[in-house]
């Protein structure tokens, strides 16, 4: 009787010592997942993310023809305003923009800053008039946004495109109509391009 008590206390510490390694692994791997998919600025994702969730959407849009649509987002004039009022108010206008999307976005869409001040959403379910109107939407949301001591006005430029809107040989081949049409925006700035197919030679 001694010996299947001590028995039993010994499975219940070996219980206690997995589960508590197992809730360790976990976490871990939740920081792990956190530092390669996050980026740490913003706390949205990152360009590593967006590729991966890029190439599902697209994959998923091909098998069951379901569109969505990807805005590239660009802020004008980052660069005079980290020029005039420092790095940390630069910082202040990129979060400012993924606040703007918060705001407006919807659940199991995807923010993600791919850099600088280069943003990418994944608008799922959607077309490209549809699209449009949330790219309305966040640059109305922005200009109304407040940044104390900024004397430059930040604005954005966003380029469209919808996956139902041509024949895409990739997701990467989607991702470079985006930049295309978010180019074409930069070129007016505080403006939206939408992504048309060249026409046949």
């Amino acid at each position: 009787m001694q010996l299947y008590g001590k028995v039993a206390s010994w499975n219940e510490a070996l219980k206690n010592e997995v589960e508590k390694k197992t809730a360790d692994l976990k976490k871990k791997n939740a920081q792990l997942r956190k530092i390669t998919l996050i980026d740490p600025l913003t706390n949205t994702f990152n360009r590593r993310f967006f590729f991966q969730k890029l190439e599902e959407e697209f994959a998923r849009h091909q098998r069951y023809q379901v569109p969505f649509s990807l805005l590239s987002i660009d802020i004008d004039n980052l660069k005079p305003i980290n020029d005039t009022h420092g790095h940390l108010a630069g910082d202040a206008i990129i979060k400012g923009v993924v606040q703007a999307l918060r705001a407006i976005g919807r659940r199991g869409d995807a923010i993600c800053r791919l850099g600088g001040d280069e943003f990418a959403y994944i608008l799922l379910n959607s077309d490209t008039h549809g699209a449009h109107t949330f790219a309305q939407r966040l640059q109305e949301r922005f200009r109304k946004m407040e940044f104390k001591g900024i004397s430059i006005r930040p604005t954005v430029s966003i380029g469209v495109v919808n996956s139902a809107s041509a024949k895409f040989l990739d997701a990467v081949d989607l991702y470079r109509a985006a930049d295309e049409a978010l180019y074409k925006a930069k070129t007016q700035r505080d403006a939206i391009c939408i992504y048309e197919k060249p026409a046949p030679a």
